[in-house]
């Protein structure tokens, strides 16, 4: 997907594709990290565990 919008942003020269396909796989990666933490046992503020768990329970509702 990156490598898609990389090829897309070089024949267009819109360097935002590029920026926002790589953005949000880096976004995916922390969230998927922090969850993890997590589970792990590893303290994490209230409000963010909050999200995570709404996120999750989204990701299950769309299957």
């Amino acid at each position: 997907m990156v490598a898609l919008c990389s090829i897309l942003a070089t024949e267009f020269n819109i360097n935002a594709i590029y920026y926002v396909a790589v953005g949000g796989y880096i976004s995916i990666e922390i969230l998927l990290i922090l969850e993890n933490a997590g589970k792990a046992g590893i303290p994490i503020p209230a409000k963010l565990r909050d999200t995570l768990e709404q996120l999750a329970e989204e990701k299950v509702a769309k299957k």
